[in-house]
């Protein structure tokens, strides 16, 4: 009862009824005053009784035609594009093409439900960048103001947006509950809300209904093939979809640990239902992490597994940008870059808010030696994504591989402000910082990064070569030992082998494991040819540089 009170007094706000009745009944007290004023008070005696009632009866009449046409002062003749006259142009307000989904409330006393909450979240970030014209708000962002009392006005300026979607979900049984409600950043005023009673099975109904009506009240153009693919049932298995939102969950955690629970989720949620598109493409993102280093021991044919589970999800649903996503990074990490390219190209296409197709892209033309474009697309995911510790570390990649080291490091200090848990953001940060020859700060922040994520091969194999060029041979050697162990076909890490011996003097043995990088084509073998890679003792040797010469051959630099 309370939320539906709260909903309709919102409602009231947001249709104008309150300025309405005020105007009203200011100038019906206009009214009286220039009759008691200007009417001889015999005939003012007759007609002050009728003229009141009429007066009265008036009231109601207003508040209903406000209600019912939504009488809004800020509406004018011939606008389309706009919800209030203040210009997108202008730099002193927030632009109001931009909207952010804040993670919605779980109105459940146990916590572990947060999970579903989070993914109806991330579903309607989904839904919404369908609508053109409008940039949404990336998850990863969104997802700091989770259980935050930060007021509306706060979170807009942080994120850069001028709408907000906010609610909340109760799931119980087969029943569900959602409450939502759009605000204006600025006036936080509210630009419709509504209450939803369904049923668990309505789920895909209730996100294409928020996602049309987030476009009506921001008077933009949601093409048919894009309310096509808002409407689209994924799945008739409930549990397959629960499963789904688990897995979503557990990915965005980003630890071993949770890259295991992904996979897990995702492979039960399939087995509920063969034909959820959405659960292949969730499967390929979780086998794209563990190929990352983001779990210990990856599955056999991570790659082909990748593969497989993004070509089936775009075989269900070709209109997928998830999946081409994943397609994508499975191309680069394949070595072709220009497959990877289109995939990504594809992805944008179809859903232009999709921060880790732009994020993706930058590296595919990195890969393609066009780094300039490459910070372009950096550029976009980071204003899609403001919030992301990755993205801002990321973004300062293009002067890494630029070789201009000292404007590089601050990017990884500012990620790491962001997340000081964020593993890759301590790796580049020891790096840049031997780079720049300070040792003693470089080992701190490798040290660190090591204790948070002690599976990754890359951070393993730059700290181990870090150790050999400053005189601890002993330390490299034992942990070459260990990296060798490790590698496989499975899990070819032959590329980063390379470093150690490489920063050991081993000459010799270097050039022979960059070539079985190479032969294996290798997930990161393809970057050897970059000039940021530390093989600085060996760019002048023939077999490297014909070594060279064939993987840009094989990329199609």
């Amino acid at each position: 009862m309370a939320d539906r009170l709260r909903t309709f007094l919102g409602e009231l706000k947001r249709r104008k009824v309150y300025h309405v009745g005020l105007a009203y009944v200011a100038v019906a007290a206009g009214v009286l005053g220039v009759c008691d004023a200007g009417i001889p008070d015999a005939l003012w005696a007759r007609l002050q009784v009728p003229v009141g009632i009429l007066l009265l009866v008036g009231f109601p009449i207003a508040l209903v035609l406000a209600w019912a046409y939504e009488v809004r002062p800020e509406e004018s003749a011939g606008t389309e594009s706009a919800i209030d006259p203040v210009s997108q142009e202008d730099p002193t307000h927030l632009p109001l093409d931009r909207i952010a989904v804040l993670p919605f409330a779980s109105i459940h006393p146990d916590r572990e439900h947060d999970y579903f909450a989070d993914g109806i979240t991330e579903e309607l970030i989904s839904a919404i960048s369908r609508v053109r014209g409008l940039d949404v708000i990336a998850r990863t962002s969104v997802m700091k103001y989770r259980d935050s009392d930060a007021r509306i006005g706060e979170i807009a300026r942080d994120l850069n947006v001028g709408v907000v979607l906010e609610g909340s979900v109760r799931k119980a049984g087969d029943q569900l509950r959602v409450t939502v409600q759009l605000i204006n950043a600025e006036s936080e005023g509210h630009l419709w809300a509504e209450d939803y009673d369904r049923e668990f099975r309505e789920i895909f109904a209730v996100q294409r209904d928020i996602a049309s009506h987030v476009a009506d009240a921001l008077r933009l153009r949601l093409l048919e093939k894009d309310a096509e693919n808002i409407g689209y049932v994924a799945t008739d298995d409930l549990a397959a979809y629960d499963l789904y939102l688990l897995g979503r969950h557990h990915l965005g955690l980003r630890t071993d640990a949770g890259t295991r629970k992904a996979i897990s989720s995702f492979e039960r949620s399939i087995e509920l239902d063969s034909a959820f598109a959405p659960g292949h493409a969730g499967l390929a993102d979780a086998h794209i992490l563990a190929a990352l280093g983001y779990m210990s021991k990856p599955p056999k044919d991570v790659l082909q597994r990748v593969q497989q589970s993004a070509k089936e999800a775009l075989r269900l649903n070709e209109s997928l940008p998830e999946a081409h996503t994943s397609l994508g990074y499975s191309a680069l990490l394949a070595w072709d870059a220009g497959a990877a390219l289109s995939e990504f190209q594809r992805a944008v296409e179809l859903n232009p808010s999709h921060a880790q197709a732009h994020q993706w892209m930058a590296h595919a033309l990195i890969v393609l030696n066009r780094p300039l474009e490459a910070a372009e697309s950096s550029a976009r995911a980071l204003e899609l994504d403001p919030l992301s510790a990755i993205l801002t570390l990321e973004a300062g990649w293009g002067y890494y591989y630029a070789w201009e080291i000292e404007k590089a490091l601050p990017f990884a200090d500012r990620a790491l402000a962001m997340d000081p848990n964020l593993p890759v953001a301590h790796y580049n940060r020891a790096e840049y910082l031997f780079l720049l020859e300070r040792p003693e700060e470089a080992f701190k922040a490798a040290d660190r990064a090591l204790k948070l994520l002690p599976s990754m091969p890359y951070g393993r194999a730059f700290l181990a070569g870090a150790h050999a060029r400053h005189g601890q041979e002993e330390t490299a050697q034992a942990m070459l030992s260990q990296l060798e162990a490790e590698d496989s076909t499975d899990n070819p890490i032959r590329a980063f082998i390379a470093f150690v011996q490489e920063a050991l003097g081993m000459k010799d043995e270097a050039l022979a494991s960059i070539r079985i990088a190479v032969d294996r084509r290798e997930p990161f073998g393809s970057y050897i040819s970059l000039a940021w890679l530390p093989f600085h003792s060996l760019r002048g040797d023939p077999e490297f540089q014909s070594i060279v010469e064939e993987i840009d051959r094989i990329v199609g630099r």
